[in-house]
């Protein structure tokens, strides 16, 4: 090695790592992710899937990041992509996340986020979780690898065969139990 090839290789690298746009470090067994992601600016994709990852020490500042995956880990917080704004999916599926909590934490990415996967964590036995998600992030399409819009439209499909109730005088009822397209956003987190 020469000083003018290893010259010419300090410049490649630096070429390449200023124009990444794709990351896929899976089941590497890494157990942590730091401040240094962030020097790869052009970032559109990550994929840190199945690894040890138990925490993202410092926040995740990747303007262009359109997706993450940072499924099959052991993550409690998603505290780290609360600067992501333009951030459409997320996968962190079959982590630690335990509470609402977390998922309050991104909400400011409400107007982005299209995709969320928090299937298989802890806060999935949350009563409260699929209405919650569904509400804190209005433009989501898919939800916990599920279709939303399928589910909307199958669900106001069968309403529609339905009969109108009666009251008890034998008037038309006013749609009690009818699903209204407000109302077609909820979501029953047990499989269809």
């Amino acid at each position: 090695n020469t000083p003018e090839n290893h010259e010419i290789e300090s410049m490649r690298a630096v070429m390449l790592e200023s124009n990444l746009k794709h990351l896929i470090i899976n089941n590497s067994m890494i157990n942590k992710i730091d401040s240094s992601i962030n020097r790869f600016t052009k970032l559109i994709s990550i994929d840190l899937s199945g690894n040890n990852i138990t925490s993202i020490t410092d926040m995740i500042l990747l303007p262009k990041l359109q997706r993450i995956n940072i499924s099959n880990n052991k993550l409690t917080s998603l505290k780290a992509l609360e600067c992501l704004t333009s951030l459409k999916t997320l996968n962190a599926s079959n982590n630690d996340i335990k509470s609402l909590t977390a998922v309050n934490i991104l909400v400011p990415l409400g107007r982005s986020l299209l995709n969320i996967d928090l299937s298989n964590n802890p806060i999935c036995k949350d009563s409260r979780y699929a209405a919650y998600v569904i509400s804190a992030f209005p433009r989501l399409s898919v939800f916990d690898s599920r279709d939303l819009q399928s589910i909307a439209s199958s669900r106001l499909h069968s309403t529609k065969n339905m009969a109108t109730p009666t009251t008890t005088n034998g008037k038309r009822g006013g749609g009690y139990g009818m699903i209204t397209p407000k109302s077609t956003r909820s979501f029953n987190s047990t499989p269809a």
